[in-house]
């Protein structure tokens, strides 16, 4: 290139002078956009920028939300009385049973023997009632005939008392008779009340949930009754029973709606009613709780006892409210950007900041009710439509900062 060029009459640059010229280029591109930058950020807005949401009017619908489990309104379990040997069962799980039907048998061998013999032991009893009124009957002639000899002086003082304690211990056999005859007459009672116990029968009209006995299995009732069969009174009818926390038990009344949803019917919500709220605590964990009990109507079927269910309590609805975020009402705005400066401005209460010239500007209002997202206020400038300043937005995208 060299030789070319002084060919040409042209003379040779230098190696100093190129790398001279491409430093210099790069330098005069580093500090334009330098320049550039700096001359951007002069332009960009000082201090952070605030997220505001507008007012809206609705209804407002407050909610506690409560978890639980599906029963039946009435529960029975049904077991023998008796001790034995099962001989039959007559029913399983599911089946629909009525008051008085039965369910199962008990062996009765023993207990048809045990009849016979405290039959007999009453009918030996009652001959031995007829045995000493038949001897006290004899015994009274005696007592007769003597007080008639000893009258005429033909019997002496001690035959008259020997005839008159004769008698009287015949009249005591009579009543020792008289409650042996008793005693058996119990006895006999007894077993056979055993006999009529030895059929487990439903108490109820209802449906078998679970049965736990089959036929040839041996029971003890000697200390507890085992449980053969759990009847449900009826199923179109459950009952949800639902832990409360204690913060909103203040909040829920008895009588109040609520809805529920269970994991095996996702797309489906359920209607409830608080039936009763039972004023004794539950404490698990430090966390204390009020059983509530919610009346469930399940004509359809779809619901079943121990299902676990999450329910909602609407606790209070309130129409056409001026509802604004609850961030806007937890947001306090940096000192600096606060309207007036920090010593004219000093809320004290429930507060909302609107934006006025890209200053903050609280307004103070009141509160009305809230449903965990949104809060029903009134106030002087609260209206439908305005701007709330709800948190700072930072171009790092910091946090809103709350109170």
């Amino acid at each position: 290139m060299d030789e070319r060029l002084d060919k040409l009459g042209i003379p040779a640059v230098s190696p100093w002078r190129k790398w001279a010229w491409r430093i210099g280029l790069a330098v005069t591109i580093v500090g334009g956009l330098v320049a550039a930058g700096i001359y951007m950020r002069s332009r960009a807005p000082s201090g952070p920028r605030f997220a505001t949401t507008a007012i809206t009017r609705g209804e407002l619908v407050a909610t506690v939300t409560a978890t639980g489990t599906l029963r039946p309104r009435n529960t029975v379990e049904v077991g023998p009385e008796i001790s034995g040997r099962v001989r039959d069962v007559n029913v399983d799980a599911n089946d629909h049973v009525t008051a008085g039907q039965v369910l199962a048998e008990i062996d009765t061998t023993q207990i048809d023997a045990q009849v016979q013999t405290a039959r007999a032991n009453l009918a030996s009893s009652s001959a031995g009632i007829r045995v000493a009124r038949a001897a006290l009957d004899d015994l009274r002639t005696t007592l007769r005939r003597t007080e008639q000899l000893h009258e005429r002086q033909l019997a002496s003082d001690a035959e008259l008392d020997q005839a008159r304690g004769a008698v009287a211990r015949a009249e005591a056999e009579v009543s020792a008779a008289g409650a042996r005859a008793g005693v058996a007459r119990a006895e006999l009672d007894r077993i056979s009340n055993d006999l009529g116990r030895a059929r487990v029968v439903s108490p109820i009209d209802g449906i078998v949930l679970a049965r736990n006995v089959e036929p040839g299995q041996s029971v003890a009732a000697t200390l507890s009754s085992p449980v053969f069969f759990l009847i449900a009174e009826d199923l179109r009818e459950l009952e949800l029973e639902v832990t409360i926390d204690e913060a909103d038990i203040g909040s829920v009344r008895e009588g109040m709606e609520a809805t529920f949803r269970v994991d095996a019917h996702q797309d489906r919500e359920f209607r409830a009613i608080i039936r009763r709220i039972h004023f004794a605590s539950r404490t698990v964990l430090n966390v204390v709780t009020y059983p509530a009990e919610l009346s469930v109507d399940n004509a359809e079927g779809l619901l079943r006892p121990g299902m676990t269910a999450t329910a909602t309590i609407v606790t209070e609805r309130r129409a056409d409210q001026v509802l604004v975020p609850n961030a806007a009402l937890r947001f306090v705005p940096p000192i600096e950007q606060r309207f007036g400066g920090p010593r004219r401005v000093t809320p004290t209460g429930p507060t909302v900041w609107v934006l006025r010239n890209g200053q903050a500007e609280p307004l103070a209002v009141e509160t009305r009710g809230t449903d965990g997202r949104n809060t029903s206020v009134t106030g002087e400038g609260v209206s439908e439509g305005v701007e709330v300043i709800t948190g700072l937005a930072r171009e790092d995208q910091s946090a809103p900062q709350a109170r």
